[in-house]
């Protein structure tokens, strides 16, 4: 018969919390002996169950040994953190709402057992319930931030962004701590909510209201560039592209191509080179990106593009030696003095399609999706644009 690692860090848990209680009540009152004698029987016969694989009955067995007093009750909350961490969520509620049930638990036990079974329901789904008990959680001193946090998280998972942005800002109201940027994330969610219901006049004002909150907000300037756009208001459109930019010049890869379009629109090439040339007087680091854009879409021909593409294959640390030897092979069969890079490009170009587009800064997570909002930890506008060289996937690794 076999027991999982999990089941016996479980044992060992509720082993060194049982007989500690134990111990500290070796010498409390008469009747000390039975009392012991009670609860080794009884805690004997959980370890035993546990160890047959009948969990429930384990379960009932140590509710029943672990009176819940000052010096018990910590041993319900810690089996019901363990159970919820492992997965088993309907034993945590059993555990959790036990304590609740119990007439002899303190003020600030029954609080904390509301927060952890709030918890529980949120892990098995039970949003509903989940919200309920947060709330009335909201007035008790101790739990009026973790309250709010899991309201905000609650409301997330059902996009319910009005009360989202409710409890965002009694959370910055309470921390002092600004969630400004979040609360414009919010607004351009109801904006994508009402562009899908074609009311654009609607999309439009809460656009505007997210940069209320955030006046460099990449992805409303984002959306309102691409409405203008769809309008044919080149002038509005390029504004919100170049705004981007100038905030955010990561985003190369997704702006630079529909700003020299509309650009082309307004004035033609030579502006595109001259709003290009300040981009790169603004950053140091825009070339690269300039180059990275420029190469990903062919239709980035101008010089000021080109000249960034050929310092970038020149410089780049993962690229030099591939362009010493394609720079030493072309100049080798040509009469030029200055190599086609073409060639060169395009294959870049298919070696920086190959790797993900976007990671994010807080935890790593990588993707071909561009998400506002991080699948992996949660946290907003984190994810950026993001471009590696993988020569693995081609088949070029040493």
């Amino acid at each position: 018969m076999t027991i999982d690692f999990t089941a016996i860090i479980i044992l060992l848990l509720i082993a060194a919390i049982i007989f500690g209680w134990l111990l500290a009540n070796w010498g409390r009152g008469r009747g000390r002996d039975s009392r012991f004698k009670f609860y080794s029987s009884e805690y004997f016969k959980g370890l035993n169950f546990l160890l047959n694989e009948q969990p429930d009955k384990a379960l009932e067995v140590f509710i029943r040994v672990a009176e819940v007093d000052s010096d018990t009750v910590e041993t319900h909350f810690a089996l019901g953190n363990l159970f919820r961490r492992r997965g088993e969520v309907d034993r945590a509620i059993r555990i959790h709402q036990n304590l609740i049930a119990r007439p002899n638990l303190t003020r600030i036990h029954r609080a904390q057992a509301l927060f952890e079974l709030a918890e529980d329901y949120m892990r098995a789904g039970l949003l509903d319930r989940a919200e309920t008990i947060l709330l009335e959680l909201l007035d008790i001193p101790n739990y009026t931030e973790p309250a709010l946090r899991s309201l905000v998280s609650l409301y997330e998972q059902q996009k319910d962004w009005e009360q989202a942005i409710t409890m965002r800002r009694r959370l910055q109201s309470h921390t002092n701590v600004s969630e400004e940027e979040t609360i414009a994330q919010y607004y351009c969610e109801l904006a994508q909510i009402a562009l899908a219901g074609k009311d654009r006049a609607l999309a439009r004002r809460l656009l505007k209201r997210s940069q209320s909150h955030d006046s460099n907000c990449v992805r409303s300037n984002l959306v309102l560039a691409i409405m203008a756009e769809e309008d044919h208001d080149w002038v509005r459109s390029q504004k919100h592209y170049k705004c981007v930019l100038e905030h955010e010049i990561r985003y190369a890869t997704e702006v630079l191509p529909s700003l020299a379009r509309v650009t082309r629109h307004i004035d033609g090439q030579q502006t595109l080179e001259s709003m290009l040339t300040g981009l790169l007087h603004g950053s140091p680091k825009a070339s690269g990106y300039l180059a990275i854009a420029a190469i990903l879409d062919p239709n980035l021909d101008d010089a000021v593009s080109q000249a960034c593409i050929a310092d970038y294959l020149r410089t780049e640390p993962s690229l030099r030696g591939l362009y010493e030897m394609f720079a030493a092979f072309t100049l080798h069969d040509s009469t030029n003095q200055i190599p086609d890079l073409q060639p060169l490009q395009t294959a870049v170009r298919n070696l920086l399609k190959n790797g993900p587009r976007y990671r994010c800064e807080e935890c790593g997570f990588r993707s071909k999706t561009l998400y506002w909002q991080c699948p992996s930890c949660k946290t907003w506008n984190r994810t950026m644009p993001f471009h590696e060289i993988s020569f693995t996937a081609t088949g070029l690794s040493s």
